[in-house]
């Protein structure tokens, strides 16, 4: 088993090894995310955490460039919501730092891909891969209600019954329900969420009120 000063001294030549070869350490991840850019994307507005990303891609073991997957063997983009876990930490970690229409690729060590125990039978244990990516656009993204905080809900629900009154007083009694619906849903989490924490009957209390607001 590799200790932490070992581990620590790998990291470091590898990055050395790949910022020779164009490669820069994103941020915050100690060399665990290596980027070079393949084209430059336009503007300076990058995705936020939870916003929802269309890129295509193509990922390869660095150790000999043999692909185990790509999107452009498929129809469409791969579509998904970055920052939130629904990918490996390269990815939520380093589509974020892209420009819209930036091609780039990703290099992640096996603590920012598959881990110990790789993806069998195409990513073997301990796997550092490269990803190319090409990100085409995005769009601000929902969070679902797991996602979100209890002020989250609470805001959520109010804008949604501001909505909803809106909706009702111009006549559109469909619109005006939707509209309640998506208010009271997050707000049913947090009242079942409540009653199994310790703090849960302050959480329920506030959900009641705003929930009485609402229906």
């Amino acid at each position: 088993e590799i200790d932490f000063q070992e581990r620590k001294h790998s990291l470091g030549h590898i990055k050395k090894m790949a910022e020779s070869d164009g490669f820069v350490a994103i941020e915050g991840t100690d060399g665990g995310i290596l980027k070079k850019i393949l084209r430059e994307g336009t503007g300076e507005e990058t995705p936020n955490s939870g916003d929802k990303v269309s890129v295509h891609y193509t990922g390869t073991l660095t150790a000999d460039g043999s692909k185990f997957d790509s999107s452009r063997d498929r129809e469409g983009t791969f579509d998904f919501q970055v920052g939130v876990g629904q990918v490996i930490k390269g990815w939520d970690q380093g589509i974020v730092t892209m420009k819209q229409g930036e091609l780039c690729i990703l290099r992640c060590t096996a603590e920012y891909g598959y881990g110990a125990s790789g993806s069998p039978p195409k990513i073997p244990p301990n796997a550092s891969l490269d990803f190319e990516v090409e990100l085409f656009e995005w769009s601000e993204g929902t969070k679902e209600p797991w996602q979100m905080s209890i002020e989250e809900k609470m805001a959520l629900g109010e804008k949604k019954r501001e909505e909803g009154n809106d909706k009702y007083k111009g006549g559109d009694w469909g619109g005006a329900v939707r509209a309640y619906k998506a208010g009271l849903a997050p707000l049913r989490d947090m009242y079942e969420e409540g009653g199994q924490e310790e703090d849960g009957e302050a959480g329920r209390g506030e959900g009641e009120e705003l929930t009485g607001k609402l229906a």
